[in-house]
């Protein structure tokens, strides 16, 4: 895939993630498109596959693609070849892949999330690793933004659980930790078994105001940055939108998957990445 073809790839699979790449410096562009795309592949693994074990061997391929033991054949994967040559320009951390593809087995079960720390563990590993490795890239080095990067992950794996909850909860997931579910006076059973979106209000609120708690530390962390290394967390301007979105929505985003419009998305994004 050529450098100008991953972007295009990226602007197929991901828009937000796309535009949001579109603000960095050109020679930027595509190794952040690599980073997202690959991201893709991982995230939409329990879509492909009817049962666990296929998506356990595609999250292994992917594991022995990028630390090295079947680098060959990932470099003729499209993605994995854009993602290989980002891995080696950038000195990306290859534990770092492997980690990610390990929490992503979490995606293949219908395992409900066991607690608020393991909830944020997960979206430690498989989002604000991006964030992290992304801040590597248009810095050029091992930049210090692991505080931010952190709290940017789990605000933007917040943001994106609340538009698919619906989804998820329709084939039997449940990435709501139970502390969360508690709190709101449901059991795993009565979320999956939802019939009254009023019931579910407070699970929404109180996810919304777990997001925005992470937001809110990710922006403080970020505005301690250097100005080069801000553009790496541009696409958290999607998070305010949706938080709005699923607040003004409540339960009803238990039943129904909701989205930010593209050119609502490009306005957040354009706007966020004008202050950040």
């Amino acid at each position: 895939m050529t450098k100008t073809a991953i972007l295009n790839h990226l602007r197929d699979i991901d828009r937000e993630a796309y535009i949001a790449t579109l603000f960095l410096a050109e020679d930027k562009r595509e190794p952040a498109a690599a980073l997202w795309a690959f991201n893709n592949e991982v995230e939409r693994i329990r879509d492909l596959v009817s049962e666990p074990l296929p998506g356990e061997i595609r999250l292994q391929w992917w594991r022995d693609a990028l630390t090295g033991e079947r680098s060959e054949e990932g470099a003729q994967h499209p993605v994995g070849a854009a993602l290989l040559s980002t891995i080696n320009q950038y000195d990306l951390p290859r534990r770092a892949f492997d980690a990610l593809c390990e929490a992503r087995i979490f995606d293949l079960y219908n395992d409900p999330m066991p607690s608020l720390s393991d909830f944020e563990g997960y979206l430690g590993e498989t989002r604000s690793v991006l964030f992290q490795m992304l801040a590597q890239i248009v810095s050029g080095k091992a930049p210090e933004t692991g505080e931010a990067a952190g709290h940017a992950g789990i605000a933007y794996g917040v943001a994106n659980l609340l538009r698919l909850m619906a989804f998820h909860r329709a084939r039997g997931q449940i990435f709501v930790p139970k502390e969360l579910l508690q709190i709101s006076g449901l059991t795993s059973q009565q979320f999956l078994a939802l019939e009254d979106p009023s019931n579910a209000n407070g699970l929404v609120q109180a996810l919304t105001s777990f997001g925005r708690d992470h937001l809110a530390k990710a922006e403080a962390a970020i505005a301690a940055l250097p100005k080069e290394q801000r553009g790496a967390f541009i696409l958290l301007g999607i998070c305010q939108p949706v938080f709005k979105r699923a607040e003004k929505r409540g339960g009803d985003i238990a039943l129904e998957t909701f989205s930010i419009s593209p050119f609502t998305a490009q306005w957040y994004l354009t706007r966020y990445a004008a202050i950040i």
